[in-house]
């Protein structure tokens, strides 16, 4: 497997292992917290699966080092010691976090209806239904089924309660709803016999590509990390290409989509290693059905409603705030150095003296919407998360320091990425009330 993917791997188990730490410091601090026991358990056993993370530290750290993955017998051991590292202690987590409904109850964060309403807008969504969003344990299901008619449900794992980068997950029953209605297949018809595939794969495809159109790169991030702590072979060897395929077709293009596809093909054999992955002769879909894919999804969702090449320009250049620790709420009309030049040349004689009124306007600010925001806040995990994956494990000394660590970070990084949404929707209304 390539250094790139196992990295991602890897974090993404540390990152949601520090989640689940900082609901439980939640639920502790609250003012109605549960029995003290059931409250001390899980804590406990969360401890026990921070020391078997722990204990495969010299594994895990291995894979920055360039050597060990060009070593035989690293490559021979990796699905067996992929299991022991990442998905054993994952599956522990996800038992764990069966018993979070028993525990920690808090409704809805009012900045994810804003991302919902800026991702999927009305208009769209009362094609197939009402949203319910609900809270469900993580490992479940990403798109239940349900016997209320006009209604989708939208799941939400706790664990992602606070961080938007999460919540990309929830288009994906929007997407699912509309891509199984009978219009949709039918017009795919000749395309799903064509290459063999039922009609349920078909469906998923459709999703994945919706939400791909609605929500951005930052939807092919997250489900390349879901597919890959989840163990979706099918996804990774299937729609994956497909998705990456859809980047260039709608003209989302960076280096880091790039390097996080190349690592996935470079893995191929990996995810093949338990009898889960697809055929290699069926495991790609020609060029020109992966086109009329797509084409079928710009269609259900117009240019208004996608999101666009020029946003994710945006998002790329918003990212570098995260680091800095600055509100990406909103960006200048114009580049700061274009205004910075125009005014050094106004105040040196070159223009009118009255118009430096005019250069006052240019410094004004316009709102991003909450999916630029999101997609510059995955773009910024791909760059810092390998970072923060060393310092979780070579930190912590044997404990769950480095846990503690990166837990702050999160919250800091979730933090910013909430007022964020909150101040450009606040900025938005402003300007739509003046």
């Amino acid at each position: 497997m390539q250094k790139t993917l196992l990295k991602f791997l890897a974090f993404e188990l540390v990152e949601r292992v520090a989640r689940f730490d900082g609901l439980l410091l939640s639920v502790a601090n609250s003012t109605e917290p549960p029995a003290p026991a059931l409250l001390a358990g899980l804590e406990a056993r969360l401890d026990a699966l921070k020391d078997r993370i722990l204990g495969e530290k010299k594994f895990l750290l291995r894979v920055f080092d360039e050597k060990s993955l060009k070593d035989q017998s690293f490559q021979a051991n990796l699905p067996r010691k992929l299991t022991e590292a990442i998905y054993g202690p994952y599956t522990e987590l996800c038992e764990l976090s069966r018993w979070l409904p028993r525990v920690y109850h808090r409704p809805l964060l009012p900045e994810t209806a804003i991302f919902l309403r800026d991702s999927i807008p009305g208009e769209l969504a009362a094609r197939v239904g009402r949203r319910a969003v609900v809270f469900e344990p993580e490992g479940e299901s990403n798109a239940p089924e349900n016997g209320f008619e006009g209604v989708f449900i939208e799941p939400l794992s706790y664990l992602q309660r606070n961080n938007p980068l999460g919540w990309l997950g929830l288009g994906r029953a929007f997407g699912h709803e509309m891509a199984r209605s009978g219009p949709v297949i039918q017009s795919l018809e000749k395309t799903r016999k064509g290459l063999l595939l039922d009609e349920a794969f078909l469906a998923t495809l459709m999703r994945d590509a919706l939400s791909l159109r609605l929500m951005g790169p930052g939807y092919y991030y997250y489900a390349v990390a879901e597919a890959l702590i989840r163990r979706d072979f099918v996804f990774l060897e299937k729609i994956e290409p497909a998705l990456f395929y859809g980047l260039n077709y709608f003209n989302y293009v960076d280096k880091s989509l790039v390097i996080l596809h190349e690592a996935a093909e470079k893995s191929r054999e990996v995810f093949e290693f338990n009898g889960n992955g697809a055929n290699a002769q069926d495991r790609l879909l020609h060029k020109d059905q992966m086109a009329l894919v797509l084409a079928t999804v710009e269609k259900l969702v117009p240019e208004k409603f996608a999101f666009s090449e020029r946003q994710f320009r945006r998002a790329l250049s918003l990212q570098d705030r995260l680091g800095q620790g600055i509100m990406l709420g909103a960006a200048g009309v114009y580049p700061l150095d274009e205004v910075e030049e125009r005014l050094a040349c106004s105040l040196s004689g070159g223009e009118e003296s009255g118009a430096i009124y005019d250069l006052l306007g240019l410094v004004g600010e316009v709102p991003n919407t909450s999916r630029e925001i999101v997609n510059a806040g995955w773009v910024h995990k791909l760059e810092r998360s390998p970072v923060w994956l060393y310092d979780t494990l070579d930190g912590s000394g044997g404990t769950g320091e480095g846990f503690d660590r990166l837990l702050e970070l999160l919250d800091a990084r979730d933090h910013l990425l909430l007022k964020s949404v909150e101040t450009s929707e606040v900025h938005r209304v402003l300007l739509t009330t003046a």
